[in-house]
């Protein structure tokens, strides 16, 4: 096997939304640093090079974080609605709410992959 790469098609996707996750992050703080933000700009593009790497290395990280979807998913839920609240102060138009949704989306992935490792531990 290959050190850091998924091998079967779940966690094959869960990587790729991770690495998205942390890309659309990434670009818009570059965005936010090209437009005279340079700290929320450093912000957003150290969290999504952050994401993009702990997706691609998901399986060492795992080792250390047993529940490291669940602490991905929060994170980007956050970070996520983030992104959100700065589209929305910058007035554009359907970004927010496609943001909002998507940091919803992840909120609710946090709360079932949260209760799914509750049960795995109470089966064994």
């Amino acid at each position: 096997m290959t050190a850091g790469i998924a091998t079967n098609r779940k966690e094959k996707i869960k990587t790729i939304a991770h690495a998205l996750a942390g890309f659309v992050i990434f670009l818009k703080g570059y965005n936010k640093w090209d437009n005279g933000h340079p700290f929320m700009g450093a912000f957003f593009v150290i969290l999504g090079l952050l994401m993009v790497v702990a997706a691609l290395r998901h399986h060492q990280i795992s080792r250390w974080i047993k529940s490291f979807d669940v602490f991905m998913f929060a994170t980007e839920a956050v970070v996520l609605g983030l992104v959100a609240y700065s589209y929305y102060q910058e007035s554009k138009g359907g970004l927010p709410w496609a943001y909002g949704l998507s940091s919803g989306i992840y909120l609710i992935l946090t709360v079932v992959f949260y209760r799914r490792g509750l049960i795995v531990k109470t089966n064994q």
